[in-house]
């Protein structure tokens, strides 16, 4: 699971797999934009890792390679909302209770 995205949960992953085809790569699209996780087979990591500059990771690589992108919609199962603040975990209500409850513990 990732951490900064707690609106992703394993039937997202469990649809993305389902739909992953080895030659190509799986994204997750909310509402039709493309997001994460994504999912793609070592030999597409490695060499979206040989192209990867900055914080840009595999996005470039998806770009060049658009037409081995398969996105699939993942929104009726969870939110991809990227959650990398406070402010960020304030503004999604549905994670606002759990903020609460991580900052009444210290």
């Amino acid at each position: 699971m990732l951490v900064d995205q707690p609106g992703v949960g394993a039937e997202v992953l469990g649809r993305l797999v389902a739909d992953f085809d080895p030659a190509r790569v799986a994204r997750a699209a909310w509402a039709g934009r493309p997001g994460h996780p994504v999912v793609m087979s070592l030999g597409n990591a490695r060499a979206a890792t040989a192209e990867a500059t900055g914080d840009e990771a595999a996005r470039s690589w998806m770009r060049a390679n658009r037409h081995l992108v398969d996105q699939v919609e993942c929104g009726d199962l969870g939110d991809g909302s990227d959650i990398d603040t406070i402010a960020d975990l304030r503004s999604r209500s549905r994670f606002s209770e759990v903020l609460e409850k991580l900052t009444q513990r210290h």
